[in-house]
């Protein structure tokens, strides 16, 4: 499981927060899409399935020691702060990666992937 935050929002986080004249209080936020805007990678894979065609996905059996199983970031601060929530639904970061993704057909080999 996995949240998604689109550039776009994060961006709007950090306008506020450069924008704010406060010289006190907490200066370090957590960011992210938070539960409503997670995905499991079997939703994730089933979504891509039905907008690309069936991929099946292979297996990389190595190490990764940063990885975890399940990361939902938490942005009750930056909202209590600064009034700031996720605008983009992860349906929407989708959409934009696979129009993305058919208008550039090579982009992962062009990124180095």
């Amino acid at each position: 499981m996995r949240d998604a935050l689109h550039p776009r929002d994060l961006a709007t986080l950090l306008e506020s927060q450069m924008s704010a004249t406060r010289v006190d209080g907490q200066r370090l936020y957590t960011a992210g899409g938070g539960i409503a805007n997670s995905i499991s990678l079997a939703q994730l894979t089933a979504w891509c399935d039905a907008a690309f065609g069936a991929h099946r996905p292979e297996p990389d059996a190595r190490e990764r020691p940063y990885d975890v199983p399940w990361v939902a970031m938490a942005s009750d601060e930056a909202e209590r702060d600064f009034g700031w929530r996720v605008e983009t639904p992860i349906t929407g970061i989708l959409e934009e990666i696979a129009a993305h993704a058919v208008a550039n057909p090579d982009w992962l080999e062009r990124s180095g992937l």
